[in-house]
């Protein structure tokens, strides 16, 4: 049975894969991610770590064997990732992210497990910020928006001398626009498996 831990790992890194693929081909081009996609993955990850715990409990594999998470990795991953998404799009006022992100993180989550979801989350945040700011710079221009931080900056810190709006009105629709976050969350998972 030494072949088991090596086919639940090409089964959860082909479904990983597809996923992401699917996803990120979906977000960039039309800013939806399709519920076939993170349904199939989700329920496919479910089947695959199931396999691996029932393969371990009749005695046919070792819990350290490689290949596939557990069931319950796969579920805990899968409730950090949603839990964590949630919490982000309820205090964001639903602004921030899409549906699609959070099914896509729960997916990916349920593939990972809960330490390898969560570091993915993590890149998965920390990896637009150049993006943002370089298409907030290519867009208003570095000196403008070096005065605009200053201004923002300032108003949090001496309140009395700095007013400023909430969000001025030019900068208003850049804040509105879309950011595809399945392409980061692609990127988000390599930089976790390569264990960067």
């Amino acid at each position: 049975m030494a072949i088991l831990p090596t086919v639940l790992t090409v089964l959860a890194a082909s479904t990983l894969s597809v996923l992401l693929v699917v996803a990120t081909f979906h977000d960039c081009r039309s800013s939806r991610i399709p519920n076939r996609a993170t349904y199939s993955a989700f329920l496919a990850a479910l089947v695959i770590a199931a396999a691996k715990s029932i393969a371990c409990h009749c005695g046919v594999l070792d819990w350290d064997a490689g290949g596939a998470i557990s069931l319950a990795e796969s579920l805990k991953g899968a409730g950090l990732c949603f839990g964590l998404l949630m919490a982000v799009q309820l205090s964001s006022f639903g602004n921030q992210l899409g549906a699609g992100d959070i099914k896509l993180a729960t997916a990916i989550g349920a593939l990972l497990g809960w330490e390898q979801g969560l570091q993915t989350l993590i890149w998965c945040f920390l990896l637009p910020a150049p993006y943002i700011v370089f298409l907030a710079v290519r867009q208003y221009g570095l000196v403008r928006l070096g005065r605009e931080a200053v201004l923002r900056l300032g108003s949090k810190l001496f309140p009395r001398w700095f007013i400023v709006d909430a969000v001025p009105g030019e900068f208003a629709p850049f804040f509105r626009q879309r950011v595809p976050l399945a392409a980061f969350f692609a990127l988000g998972v390599l930089f976790t498996v390569l264990g960067v």
